[in-house]
């Protein structure tokens, strides 16, 4: 009996040897921009971090709300500290559909530390809903605002009834 038990675990050992290795991927919450303090956008990336959350996924609803520069910039300056990631997530049903609304935001914001940018740097920027645009709208402003130098993961669900 104590052989067997003894050649299970060695069996159970060696066999463990041979899964490869699994490289973490990244989760992202969905963060509502909105009225906080330096300590809150503090608290609110210490706790993300310690539910093992890796960034926020910044929806913006109205860019030019007076709070949305404060927010994004306590988010960015403690970020980077903690190893936290971020991003924009441009809420073009929210904003009136017009995405160059976000131009200055998302300009001014993709090349700071800690925003995410997973494919060859390219930041990822992301939406919530295509705002009526068409293909080529979109494609232009992406052209027009980061030379479509972007990792670009748009939500266009046109299903009647989504938003």
């Amino acid at each position: 009996m104590r052989f067997h038990l003894a050649f299970t675990s060695l069996l159970a050992a060696a066999s463990l040897a041979l899964v490869p290795c699994v490289e973490g991927k990244h989760v992202f919450a969905h963060y509502l921009v909105g009225t906080v303090t330096q300590d809150h956008a503090q608290t609110d990336i210490n706790d993300a971090l310690a539910a093992g959350i890796s960034g926020f996924s910044l929806n913006i609803g109205d860019p030019s709300a007076e709070y949305v520069i404060d927010t994004l910039n306590y988010m960015f300056d403690y970020a980077p500290s903690v190893g936290f990631l971020l991003h924009i997530s441009m809420d073009v049903s929210a904003s009136g559909g017009d995405p160059n609304a976000f131009n200055d935001i998302v300009r001014g914001y993709v090349g700071k530390p800690g925003y995410f940018a997973p494919s060859a740097g390219k930041p990822f920027v992301t939406t919530f809903s295509d705002g009526g645009q068409t293909n080529t709208a979109w494609d232009a402003w992406k052209l027009a605002t980061l030379a479509n130098d972007l990792f670009f993961c748009p939500d266009f669900d046109g299903t009647a009834g989504y938003l």
